[in-house]
């Protein structure tokens, strides 16, 4: 009944009403918990429709928490239990795949999956692609959106992509013009997506497509001083401005944040209404330089623990012995 009651309000618009409901029930820690079918298949119908009401109360972060899971291991059909997955290897047997049919939704009860789908990747790029710019030359970052991860994978293995053509190739269009902080791009790809018309009436749709609008020219604005402050000595307020269409005050505030957090090295110089940039970025040349440091301390590390079980004398067989970990036979 609770889930229910969530799934109205999501359904309704009322995010924060049926996500404060979510976290006081709990039930997201303990629905894995339960042996109910039936249950499980309406919370991923009510996370799918929250993660919907969130999309288009323009809350993308909370949007794309609802929806990672969901999307995350490419079976959204089978958890919302629209359809079968096709199983190799006859892995069900026909009991179970008819106890599956039993359990599906009925048609005019269906969600549509390729607007979750292109909601969720489109707050994945909103939020993934200015991290990916700002940690380019790091070994270690991660992506931590499995769907769009699995997108640029699979972008990156064809070395002949055409025009886009389904929605994952236009939101993929749309993310490497984001790359470059190239907004008008990516916003002419991202909004032309005919999915967006199952929003709900067109008051909505024409409400997500202005937050969406502003949300791109936001990131795409972070994006670029990620990509090329090292290249400038200063820039100006109203080139900015200008260059992304933004208001003055959107533009100081999100610039403000970044010094703060320390994610771009510069400061204010009112006067001029400019930012001065500090230099203080790490080259590709230098992280290069740490990675191969790195490696090179593992492999020294290594050699030396196999020299060491031959041979001893660097000290790993007797602190090992002290551990516990093995012994000589006397």
């Amino acid at each position: 009944a609770m889930l229910c009651q969530m799934y109205y309000h999501a359904l309704h618009d009322r995010f924060f009403q049926a996500r404060d409901m979510m976290l006081m029930s709990h039930l997201q820690d303990t629905i894995h918990q339960t042996n109910s079918v039936p249950t499980q298949i309406l919370f991923n119908r009510t996370m799918a429709q929250l993660g919907l009401a969130a999309f288009r109360c323009g809350l993308t972060q909370e949007a794309h928490g609802c929806f990672d899971e969901l999307c995350g291991n490419n079976r959204l059909k089978e958890l919302l239990a629209q359809g079968l997955s096709s199983q190799r290897f006859n892995e069900r047997t026909q009991e179970q795949e008819r106890m599956e049919k039993r359990r599906q939704t009925p048609y005019h009860m269906h969600m549509n999956l390729e607007l979750v789908e292109c909601c969720h990747l489109v707050g994945a790029v909103l939020i993934e692609v200015p991290k990916m710019v700002a940690n380019a030359y790091d070994s270690k970052r991660k992506v931590t959106s499995r769907a769009l991860k699995r997108v640029f994978d699979n972008s990156d293995r064809n070395p002949l992509a055409g025009p886009p053509e389904t929605t994952r190739d236009v939101v993929m269009a749309g993310a490497r013009a984001l790359e470059k902080g190239d907004w008008q791009t990516c916003e002419r790809h991202m909004l032309s997506l005919p999915v967006w018309g199952h929003l709900g009436t067109e008051e909505v749709v024409a409400t997500v497509k202005s937050t969406l609008q502003r949300k791109i020219k936001e990131e795409a604005l972070r994006t670029f001083l990620f990509a090329y402050s090292a290249y400038y000595d200063a820039l100006s307020l109203g080139q900015l401005c200008e260059m992304f269409e933004l208001e003055k005050t959107t533009v100081n505030s999100l610039v403000s944040k970044m010094i703060i957090s320390d994610e771009l090295f510069a400061s204010w110089d009112q006067p001029t209404g400019s930012i001065v940039m500090h230099k203080k970025e790490r080259s590709r040349l230098h992280h290069l330089s740490l990675h191969y440091s790195d490696q090179v301390g593992k492999l020294v590390e290594a050699n030396e623990k196999a020299w060491d079980n031959r041979f001893g004398g660097y000290g790993y067989r007797e602190q090992r012995e002290k551990q516990g970990g093995w012994h000589q036979g006397g």
